[in-house]
């Protein structure tokens, strides 16, 4: 993910996961979709929703992501080598992107649990 798009309060040396949206607010639409398929009561699921961004965006997450980006296994994966291509140096979202994270996921999960 080449750095695109507005960037409110750049975190880190590289682009990576600098803008307001890029390729993985799509996972974060995903996955408020799961929480909400799954039934998963409100309350918690914005819980769940903010606790990923503060782990994603802690010690922990950049371990886990700069691990993925460089395991070749993993890699080879055809779309998921893809996003993780630019993982190997992760430095963690700026805070514009960490709040559209947020925000993207707790309104697909809150429209869809009071309209669908």
């Amino acid at each position: 993910m080449t750095g695109f798009g507005p960037v409110i309060g750049r975190r880190g040396s590289g682009l990576v996961d600098q803008a307001l949206f890029d390729v993985w607010t799509l996972i974060h639409i995903g996955s408020a979709t799961l929480l909400w398929w799954l039934g998963i009561e409100p309350n918690v699921a914005l819980a769940l929703i903010v606790g990923f961004e503060i782990v994603e965006n802690s010690g922990i997450g950049y371990a886990v992501f700069n691990w993925l980006g460089n395991n070749k296994l993993i890699r080879s994966i055809p779309i998921i080598g893809w996003l993780l291509s630019s993982q190997s140096e992760y430095t963690g979202d700026s805070y514009g992107n960490l709040l559209s994270d947020i925000i993207v996921g707790s309104s697909v999960y809150l429209l869809l649990y009071y309209y669908a």
